[in-house]
């Protein structure tokens, strides 16, 4: 069960089924089956600890902007396709190339940044293009982002910053509720 509460003082709770059916965008044809299968499947990335999902501003395809939290809605700019690839380095398991379904970027790391920027390469992508879901909770489909390049022991993961923004943290830990993030597409 997810709380929220919105400004007006009520307090919405939303279960897994529902966030679903509000994260998921209308004419989806990728999420459930496929994700199960281990094809790419598309979900919002939502942060229970800060009720935001991550976003693309306006759905701009500036290259290089940064990716903000955001009111959660069923918008292509909060719809993001996962895709699972071998990463160049060192073929972990559970990488994706994650894409934004609005700008058609990639999600990326970008030093203290998240942001998206031209997709490059193909199966296996440049590390800086891939992200390892690390498990926090898979029965809630909760997970750390982690840099495909690194792992979790020296990675940055992303999570919602103090200041509205996304940004990699100086070290990945599980136990932080600004580095779990939900994905309803993932089954």
């Amino acid at each position: 069960m997810i709380t929220s509460a919105p400004k007006t003082g009520r307090v919405m709770r939303l279960g897994l089924g529902v966030l679903a059916g509000v994260l998921i965008a209308a004419g989806s044809t990728l999420a459930g089956q496929a994700a199960a299968a281990g094809g790419p499947f598309v979900s919002a990335i939502y942060s229970s600890a800060a009720n935001v999902c991550v976003d693309v501003p306006g759905g701009t395809t500036d290259v290089n902007r940064n990716l903000v939290p955001a009111a959660c809605a069923p918008t292509a700019e909060q719809q993001f396709t996962f895709t699972p690839v071998h990463d160049a380095n060192n073929q972990q398991p559970n990488t994706y190339v994650v894409v934004n379904r609005a700008s058609g970027l990639c999600l990326v790391k970008f030093r203290f940044e998240i942001r998206q920027a031209n997709c490059f390469g193909s199966n296996p992508y440049p590390a800086g293009q891939t992200w390892v879901l690390n498990a926090v909770d898979a029965s809630a489909h909760r997970y750390q982002f982690v840099p495909g390049y690194v792992g979790t022991a020296l990675g940055r993961c992303m999570a919602v910053g103090t200041t509205s923004t996304l940004l990699p943290t100086p070290f990945c830990d599980i136990t932080d509720p600004a580095q779990a993030w939900t994905l309803a597409g993932m089954s």
